[in-house]
């Protein structure tokens, strides 16, 4: 982190900073100075009320700018869902497949929109604590029961996340290099590891990277595409593929399970405006829906019925065309881990620095802590990963139940309880309708999405 002069902070950019307060360098915003420049009033995150702390006890905080917020951003939806979603498309036909992309994505939008206001509204950069807060008034209990359900998710959720790439990275790599199986668990927990701990502003040039090589397999479908001949199987429209429709919107969900990692991203920008924030997810599903129509329609023309439900699987040999897309995944696993891994780890940090704060410890030792915990909780579900695999299992569910959950807990009961809307006007009347219409998707979701192991 770097100085700087208290007069070059703009209380109209509402920057984050850093504020030393009890022996602990924490993030905050900066609201204003007074005259004489010597107290500002700033606002600790995750603290109820701003205080007002002596200005040499403020500092800059390097935080993203908006063109590498909208990078990291971006980068969240093009994980393993991604290589699901051809799949799904087969399932519920061409055309009614991309609309109800389309819906999900909106949903999903909607909620990320409504998570982004409630953590502006409380100035916390986790969902669990806005929940606590949200609810502390009406009951204690209820309060700890929402933060601690929310986490529960969002760990389960991330975990997930992280033994889907690991095993992509695994099972693409040892089709380029088998001799030494190992080296790509090892490998890919290792460089996981050294990567979340990279400042999250940094992380916008592999995430820009993960884009393009994103890009570069959707070229390399159109190519391969031009070179062979459409699949004679390819269902175009059809409207009686019901079961295919939810297993649609649970592939998207899955694909889409970011709303809880909104707190997070949006404390890593420079500035703490919740306008430019709206704007910027607002392009970054729009990005997401244009890369997933494409690939998937490329994709589907391809391989027809015959796609997998991992696409990679459909792919075979060692073409230059295979290699471009095996390396490829491979590249937006490794580059996106980190930022999945984000919110589990600025909650394990928080709760070590209010542990450190109590204690009244020291900042270096703090931040020892949090780095190894850091490490040690990215490279777990790399061992769960390897474990699956060499118990010779493949939980083909596995993201189903991902999607499923997410769809259910973040998309409907967050999208109700952050909206702010009066339940008796009619935009809060049409929350409960969209509350109902959500909740019997779910169910159909968990319903119509498949369920076996191999």
């Amino acid at each position: 982190m770097h100085s700087k002069n208290i007069s070059q902070f703009d209380p109209k950019e509402r920057e984050h900073v850093e504020i030393y307060y009890k022996n602990e360098w924490l993030q905050g915003v900066f609201y204003e100075k007074d005259e004489a420049e010597v107290y500002a009033q700033v606002q600790i995150l995750n603290h109820p009320e701003p205080i007002k702390v002596p200005i040499n006890k403020i500092r800059k905080f390097q935080g993203s700018s908006d063109l590498e917020f909208y990078y990291n951003f971006s980068c969240l939806f093009l994980g393993v869902g991604i290589f699901s979603l051809p799949n799904t498309m087969k399932e519920g036909s061409m055309f009614p497949s991309i609309v109800f992309m389309g819906l999900t994505l909106s949903v999903v939008y909607l909620t990320c929109y409504r998570v982004l206001h409630t953590a502006e509204k409380y100035c916390v950069d986790n969902l669990g604590n806005a929940l606590t807060i949200m609810f502390e008034s009406y009951s204690p209990w209820v309060a700890m029961v929402m933060k601690w359900t929310t986490t529960v998710f969002v760990w389960i959720s991330t975990i997930l996340c992280l033994i889907g790439y690991y095993t992509v990275i695994y099972t693409q790599g040892i089709q380029l290099y088998d001799d030494y199986k190992e080296m790509w668990w090892i490998s890919s927990a290792i460089l996981c590891g050294l990567l979340s701990l990279m400042p999250v502003h940094l992380l916008g040039y592999t995430s820009s990277i993960t884009i393009g090589v994103t890009i570069i397999i959707v070229i390399n479908m159109a190519v391969k595409l031009g070179e062979n001949n459409v699949s004679n199987d390819v269902s175009y429209v059809e409207f009686t593929k019901y079961k295919g429709y939810f297993q649609v919107i649970s592939g998207v969900m899955m694909a889409t399970c970011i709303q809880y990692m909104v707190p997070s991203i949006y404390r890593t920008m420079q500035f703490r405006d919740v306008n430019r924030a709206n704007m910027l997810m607002l392009w970054s599903h729009m990005t997401a829906f244009g890369i997933y129509v494409t690939f998937c329609i490329i994709a589907y023309l391809n391989y027809g019925n015959d796609v997998e439900p991992d696409i990679l699987e459909s792919m075979s040999g060692n073409d230059w065309f295979t290699i471009t897309c095996r390396v490829a995944a491979m590249l937006c696993c490794l580059f996106i881990s980190p930022l999945i891994f984000l919110t589990m780890a600025d909650e394990v940090e928080g709760w070590v620095v209010n542990y450190y704060l109590n204690k009244k410890q020291n900042a270096k030792v703090n931040q020892n802590v949090v780095m190894g915990l850091k490490c040690f909780l990215i490279v777990v579900p790399a061992l769960f990963a390897y474990l699956i695999n060499l118990a010779g299992k493949k939980l083909n569910f596995i993201n189903h139940i991902n999607g499923v959950t997410v769809l259910f807990w973040f998309a409907t009961i967050m999208n109700y309880i952050c909206s702010e809307n009066d339940k008796r006007t009619l935009m809060g009347k049409l929350d409960i309708a969209l509350l109902v219409i959500m909740l019997g998707v779910t169910v159909g979701c968990a319903v119509s999405t498949p369920s076996e192991t191999s």
